[in-house]
């Protein structure tokens, strides 16, 4: 098994309302004939969840662009609550059937012991999300609330990549040149998320210049170190 298995009584519990039970077939339906999973097609639900013995009011959507455990007739959520559920405000529940999501397990821990700010490497829990109890993977994503409780950050600005695959066109791009092209549209709503970008790109423009070194002393050395470190896990 590889971890600790919780107890049955800890397990997450989707309390699906009928509506919410034709509403994921429906969706399910739909997606058994396409080739990705399009955020058009996840969009926010409410529903509840029970957690030992507790009932919460949640949102909930799809996780994923993969379909390979949908076309499996299994799920990964996304979930969010008001309140704290073991921990966390927002979580993802990521079913076992996602190979690759293992990968993503061990990179996030290798981030976390080399003190880098990354994803929650998250745990393994037991959840009921289509009527019966199964192994999923209990993880946060980068939050307000993740990195105030996680690394006691506040005055931020986080650029997050477009999920939009229709947008985007086929695959990633690497290049951080690129990085523009695949910033998501809610980075860039307002003049101050603009003017926020423009200094990430005279920051980055100025790392390849002899002459200006005026935004390299913004520059954590020891942090780059390890995250350049941890680049080696790529190859």
């Amino acid at each position: 098994y590889g971890f600790d298995k919780p107890s049955t009584t800890e397990a997450f519990v989707v309390d699906f309302s009928a509506n919410d039970l034709r509403y994921n077939d429906s969706v399910m339906n739909i997606v058994k004939y396409k080739n990705h999973f399009s955020d058009a097609l996840k969009p926010w639900r409410k529903t509840n969840l029970v957690y030992k013995k507790k009932n919460y009011s949640v949102k909930y959507k799809f996780h994923g662009t993969d379909l390979f455990i949908y076309h499996n007739k299994k799920m990964s959520l996304k979930i969010k609550s008001k309140k704290y559920i073991d921990g966390a405000k927002k979580f993802n529940l990521i079913s076992g059937l996602v190979e690759g999501s293992f990968v993503n397990i061990f990179l996030s821990q290798q981030a976390k012991n080399s003190q880098l700010i990354g994803p929650d490497p998250g745990k393994t829990v037991l959840a009921n999300l289509n009527g019966q109890i199964e192994d999923y993977w209990f993880t946060q994503d980068i939050s307000e609330d993740y990195l105030a409780a996680k690394h006691n950050l506040y005055d931020y600005k986080v650029f997050k990549n477009s999920d939009n695959w229709d947008r985007n066109g086929f695959g990633h791009y690497s290049e951080l040149a690129k990085f523009s092209y695949y910033l998501d549209e809610e980075n860039t709503n307002s003049s101050e998320d603009i003017t926020s970008f423009k200094k990430f790109q005279n920051f980055f423009n100025s790392l390849h210049s002899d002459n200006d070194n005026s935004f390299k002393k913004n520059i954590d050395y020891n942090y780059m170190g390890r995250f350049l470190a941890n680049l080696y896990f790529f190859y």
